[in-house]
């Protein structure tokens, strides 16, 4: 889990090859089937790809960014974009 220090939120935050070491699912499972369609289409819309393009540049700049108030309102920014999501 991630803590935002500021607004004392916690966010759960996966690391995404350790999930597939312990999930032994494959997207061609049958059962898996519907939900893998719903996320194929999920991934291809405007609504996502506009929120995962502006959650990825704020990330960038954010590793480069000190603490300050810019730090700070690009992670208010991120509290935002995800809330709104």
């Amino acid at each position: 889990m991630v803590r935002n220090q500021s607004s004392g939120k916690t966010y759960i935050a996966y690391n995404t090859c350790l999930q597939a070491e312990i999930l032994q699912y494959s997207y061609t499972d049958k059962n898996l089937q519907d939900f893998c369609e719903w996320l194929s289409l999920l991934e291809k819309s405007e609504r996502f790809v506009s929120f995962k393009n502006r959650f990825i540049k704020i990330q960038k700049a954010l590793k480069d960014e000190d603490v300050g108030e810019k730090r700070t309102l690009l992670v208010e920014e991120t509290e935002q974009l995800i809330e709104k999501y």
